[in-house]
């Protein structure tokens, strides 16, 4: 459901558990705020008076996608591989959305051909870091492979509700596959939450490497998750948040507070440091100068499309919150298109003008000489030898604009905690919040190591040792699970969405477990993430060692 215009509440949304006629279906479960059952019943009214205009659904028509699957078939038995995003759409959620059954299906529809083809299925989480902004960050986990039960195969033939059963139950593992490779976290807030805490619990000046940072927030979103109602949980929220609002109000980063240790960096040092960084942004803007000169359309035009893009976007998906997917895509594209045009114009109007002051057209010799261009270029090089060089040097040129440009912004957005630093009126603010910091920071690696053991039995208090899995990175079969609804399935509407599969799966990702309960809802796993379909096998390696290499507890 989309978020009401003026709530707070965020967007949500659920499968479909089973359609009972027109105008009324089962949902598997019910949903966390009266905003998405207002949105979706289209009351006239709020509780809060506000007016509800209800939702928009579209209906798709039936594609025969035979020769698709077909095709798909042909190459996994040869041994290619397919990737595919089984969400079936882009979007910057922290959440999965419903998947489509295509990966199950295809899967399946695979092994009932050829069962001995060797085929697995690769999670692969990808998980951004400013994805909207050029040469931004990306890492790209691949996760346990999973193989497919004989029975789901068996069922799969069948046909009927045994199929769908199949289906579901796959798409039920390959949905926990994901979830494993990725930030599973309920709503955008919270993971802000977690990111803040992590920050707070890694020591000052020690840097992780991407991987390690999102298995870091992987493990601290599960014990958020486990330990949200705990009041201990719940003050440290509230501490963590009042933070935040302090960080804000002066205008700094976390990582800037140190700037208020008046005994290590005193206000002469600061005072050199501000003028050193100054002169440093000078240069760097003489230097990126005539990149931006030339190629400004690009920079330009390219923000102006994407911000035109996204609100197109944001205003016809119930999907999307901020839309930086569609930015991020039509930054790429324009760039693309308009980068290589601005190379060959600038090459075209040099090389011409080269030619022309070679052959003495008539303006040659009534501009001064410096504006000659035979007076850089002897005669002896050829023209399409200038022509090639010259483009070579545009594009170089537009990249280290781009660099330089980089570089001048991590300058600029350093300068903040100088002047508050320097400013007497908001030093003494600073120094009370690197205090509270500190403070703040012991607060959250107590409380992690308290309830740490509890979330991953094989750690300790004050380290992070990780038990052996008997199974680590080996591959995890999936497993065949029917639903006590599937006689009442075939008398009715095929229900959307992954199916009626609300309990865990046999084997999640890593576990050594085989049992299930059928008894009792598993908890909710979200995040982003795609799945491969890949006839290989493929080593797995498990990101847990690399976080207990990097993370120290004690502190």
């Amino acid at each position: 459901m989309p978020k009401r215009p003026g709530s707070k509440a965020a967007p949500e949304s659920q499968y479909i558990e089973e359609v009972l006629g027109p105008r009324e279906f089962r949902l598997r479960e019910a949903f966390k705020t009266e905003d998405a059952i207002l949105q979706l019943t289209g009351e006239s009214k709020a509780p809060d008076g506000s007016k509800i205009k209800g939702t928009k659904f579209k209906v798709a028509p039936h594609i025969d996608q035979n020769r698709m699957f077909d095709a798909v078939y042909r190459e996994l038995a040869k041994g290619a591989c397919v990737g595919i995003f089984p969400e079936g759409g882009s979007h910057d959620r922290s959440d999965l959305l419903p998947l489509k059954a295509g990966v199950a299906i295809m899967a399946l529809g695979c092994l009932a051909r050829d069962p001995d083809c060797g085929l697995t299925i690769i999670p692969a989480g990808m998980n951004y870091f400013h994805a909207h902004k050029f040469r931004s960050r990306a890492v790209i986990e691949f996760g346990n492979p999973i193989d497919v039960h004989p029975d789901q195969v068996k069922a799969f033939k069948a046909g009927g509700a045994e199929k769908r059963d199949a289906i579901g139950s796959l798409l039920e593992t390959i949905y926990q596959g994901l979830a494993a490779v990725t930030q599973p976290s309920p709503d955008h807030e919270t993971l802000q939450l977690i990111q803040a805490t992590r920050r707070l619990y890694n020591p000052p000046g020690r840097k992780l490497p991407l991987p390690v940072v999102i298995e870091f927030n992987r493990r601290l979103l599960k014990g958020y998750t486990k330990y949200q109602d705990d009041p201990r949980v719940g003050r440290l929220k509230k501490a963590v948040v009042d933070y935040n609002r302090h960080l804000r109000a002066l205008g700094i980063k976390d990582h800037q507070v140190e700037w208020g240790d008046a005994s290590a960096r005193p206000w002469w040092w600061c005072l050199a440091t501000l003028l050193y960084r100054l002169g440093e942004l000078l240069l760097l803007a003489l230097g990126t100068l005539p990149g931006i000169l030339m190629f400004w359309p690009v920079f330009v035009t390219s923000k102006m499309i994407s911000i035109k893009k996204q609100r197109k976007a944001l205003a016809g998906s119930v999907v999307k919150l901020q839309g930086h997917d569609v930015m991020a895509t039509w930054k790429i594209l324009v760039a693309m298109a308009l980068a290589p045009a601005l190379y060959i114009y600038y090459t075209a109007l040099v090389s011409f003008w080269l030619y022309y002051n070679r052959v003495g057209g008539s303006y040659t010799y009534s501009l001064p000489w410096y504006l000659r261009a035979n007076t850089y270029i002897p005669d002896f090089v050829p023209l399409w030898q200038f022509s090639i060089f010259f483009w070579a040097l545009m594009v170089s040129v537009s990249l280290a604009a781009l660099r330089i440009g980089e570089i001048g912004m991590d300058i600029l957005k350093s300068l903040p905690p100088l002047f508050v630093a320097l400013n007497p009126s908001s030093s003494a603010s600073l120094t009370q919040l690197r205090a509270h910091r500190n403070a703040l920071a012991k607060q959250v690696r107590e409380t992690t190591d308290a309830i740490g053991p509890d979330v991953f039995p094989g750690m300790v208090a004050r380290g992070m040792e990780q038990a052996e899995h008997e199974q680590e990175g080996e591959a995890y079969q999936s497993q065949m699970k029917r639903s006590s609804l599937a006689d009442k399935a075939d008398e009715r509407s095929r229900s959307r969405g992954p199916g009626p599969f609300w309990w865990p799966s046999a084997l999640t990702p890593g576990s050594r477990s085989t049992s299930f309960s059928m008894e009792s809802p598993a908890p909710e796993r979200r995040g982003r993430g795609r799945s491969v379909v890949q006839t290989q096998e493929v080593e797995n390696e498990n990101e847990n060692e690399k976080v207990d290499e990097y993370i120290d507890y004690s502190y």
